[in-house]
């Protein structure tokens, strides 16, 4: 079931231990029967637990906007230039109205690509 709410208990336990490997045994991410115990005892420390997370997290992603943005003014000055890239590093438009990036990923709008 993997819309069911047991699943996205994973996937918040696998989420949280790539964020804080040290934090939750890495049998929690297949198996309740220790999360379970965890949290009949009271579960202590689990706020403190969740905000270290969520402060690392947001910290990370914070520093790959950073780079993702000196990633492509350095594409940006490489190509005023004269540089060339196969395939071009910003991307190509496509007859379905999308744009596709180097790095894979696809977006529907030229402001959603990147400026």
């Amino acid at each position: 079931m993997p819309r069911s709410w047991i699943s996205g208990l994973f996937s918040d336990l696998i989420w949280l231990r790539t964020i804080l490997p040290e934090c939750i045994p890495e049998e929690w991410t297949h198996n309740l029967t220790g999360t379970i115990d965890f949290w009949q005892s009271g579960a202590p420390g689990w706020k403190a637990m969740i905000k270290r997370a969520g402060k690392k997290h947001m910290f990370q992603e914070a520093m790959m906007s950073d780079v993702f943005c000196w990633h492509r003014q350095f594409f940006r000055v490489l190509e005023k230039h004269g540089g060339t890239f196969d395939p071009p590093f910003f991307g190509k438009f496509t007859n379905g109205g999308e744009y596709h990036c180097a790095c894979g990923r696809c977006f529907d709008s030229a402001q959603g690509f990147g400026p």
